[in-house]
């Protein structure tokens, strides 16, 4: 038997073939929310090959399958293997919605890909798959951690998407945003009056030694210095819960001492810029940030306040 499949019914197949068999699957690239959408949560271990060194393929998704299955990476792979015993699946369709070379540019590619049963046919694919196999490094933790910088070059290269709503653009392009330089700040009390005074006492006398780049700032007291040329999105629990807006820090952020304690200034911004493009949060967004606050709270390092990068709040969002 020999199915023709289309790009809509390739992850449903695989999904359904791999349930309770071990895999070998040879597939190139590996995007967010691979192992779910293909279902290796429901397969029994196995070998899977995939191409680290490319910049092509999401460390995070790959760290997923240690755990479960033996896993190598080889430079050259390109092919798009997913076979259990009795069957497999060859065609055009990476390990995720848009897994093809910059994660999310894809989206909207037409594959094809045949699923076959014939036995002559899979003997020729083990013997491929064994070959791939034994050319193949073998990866670990640190192997993966080792190819991170790669991939991380290629997400920083991809063009930004349209902008618009900031949340939804997240949505479509989670690996683009997870290398920008965007972190969310939480905090459960604000910077006392008398404080704030004396900040701003300090700004309007030219003590910060650059001019502030707008005249609308927040106050940040005892927290870690910032990254430089951040974007901030702020949430407080306080009263209740709430989302703030979103803030920008420079490439020289401002940090004074004050009563001892390192004062930082968060310049407002009303949106995140990317390139050309303009990224808001809207507010049916800043209703779904401020609900989220609570979780965002509870992961960073104490469960008192702090940043994060938007790469660890994702989950938190709903956002795989």
């Amino acid at each position: 038997m020999i199915k023709v499949l289309s790009e809509k019914d390739t992850p449903e197949h695989v999904k359904k073939m791999s349930a309770g068999k071990k895999v070998r699957h040879a597939v190139a690239f590996w995007g967010s929310g691979a192992v779910e959408r293909i279902g290796l949560d429901g397969a029994t271990g196995g070998k899977i090959i995939c191409n680290l060194q490319s910049g092509c393929t999401n460390p995070n998704e790959i760290l997923k399958l240690l755990p479960d299955f033996e896993v190598k990476t080889h430079g050259k792979l390109h092919g798009k293997l997913y076979k259990v015993a009795g069957m497999a699946v060859v065609g055009s369709s990476n390990a995720s919605l848009n897994g093809l070379a910059i994660e999310g540019e894809t989206q909207g590619w037409r594959e094809i890909n045949l699923a076959t049963d014939d036995e002559e046919a899979l003997r020729d694919l083990d013997r491929r798959f064994n070959k791939l196999w034994a050319e193949a490094k073998a990866v670990d933790e640190d192997v993966v951690e080792e190819y991170r910088p790669v991939w991380k070059r290629k997400q920083a290269s991809a063009p930004p998407p349209p902008g618009g709503s900031l949340l939804e653009a997240i949505r479509k392009r989670p690996d683009f945003f997870a290398n920008q330089p965007i972190y969310f700040t939480v905090s459960t009390e604000n910077v006392s009056k008398p404080t704030r005074d004396k900040i701003d006492e300090m700004v309007a006398e030219g003590d910060l030694g650059e001019r502030p780049k707008t005249d609308r700032y927040w106050h940040f007291v005892d927290w870690d210095p910032f990254p430089k040329n951040a974007w901030l999105l702020d949430v407080t629990v306080i009263r209740k819960p709430r989302y703030n807006g979103i803030a920008r820090t420079f490439d020289k952020p401002c940090k004074i001492k004050v009563d001892g304690s390192l004062a930082q200034l968060a310049f407002r911004r009303p949106a995140i810029e990317i390139g050309s493009e303009t990224f808001r949060v809207d507010k049916e967004d800043a209703t779904f940030l401020a609900g989220k606050a609570k979780a965002i709270l509870a992961a960073t390092e104490d469960g008192e306040g702090g940043i994060l990068p938007l790469s660890d709040v994702m989950g938190i969002l709903g956002i795989r």
